[in-house]
């Protein structure tokens, strides 16, 4: 299998981008932008529905 290895910008650690997937596309077509991982994206998208609700 085929896969990219990407730091995230926000914890610093590896993940991988694995053949097939929208992030793997979305890097091979941008392959110099940072991006985060999948963990910390649900972090942050969670943080800012709690402050838009209440």
């Amino acid at each position: 299998m085929i896969y990219y290895e990407i730091e995230c910008i926000t914890c610093k650690q590896l993940y991988k981008a694995a053949e097939g997937t929208a992030l793997y596309r979305w890097y091979k077509e941008h392959p110099n932008e940072r991006t985060m991982c999948p963990d910390c994206s649900q972090k942050i998208e969670k943080e800012a529905q709690k402050q838009f609700l209440g």
